[in-house]
């Protein structure tokens, strides 16, 4: 019989759980915008959605840090996993958004 690890936990940690979740909305987010005119969403509610939903996903990656650095002493490696899961996209959006502030003018010129 196969005895577990004592400090292995039988759940997933919290980090990693929101990681898939914020990962799942980042996939719809994108097909909605691909596909929303499609399915007969206007420009205006399209984007409207597209907003909030990544602006959830979004805290939802911060949180999940938060979360991941608090839980390295449950399970040191998944907590790691989960940080730098969590890190990769909120870099990427940090990255997007000073790339499009510093392209994209607004106003007039």
């Amino acid at each position: 019989m196969v005895e577990r690890e004592p400090n292995r936990p039988n759940r997933t940690l919290i980090s990693m759980r929101l990681l898939i979740i914020s990962v799942i909305i980042y996939l719809c987010t994108l097909f909605l915008g691909i596909l929303g005119e499609t399915m007969g969403f206007s420009n205006s509610n399209r984007m409207n959605i597209v907003y909030y939903s990544l602006l959830i996903a979004f805290s939802m990656n911060l949180v999940g840090f938060v979360f991941g650095i608090l839980e390295r002493r449950k399970d040191y490696e998944n907590a790691v996993n989960g940080i730098v899961g969590n890190l990769v996209p909120i870099l990427i959006v940090v990255i997007l958004i000073t790339y499009m502030t510093t392209v994209i003018s607004i106003g007039p010129m």
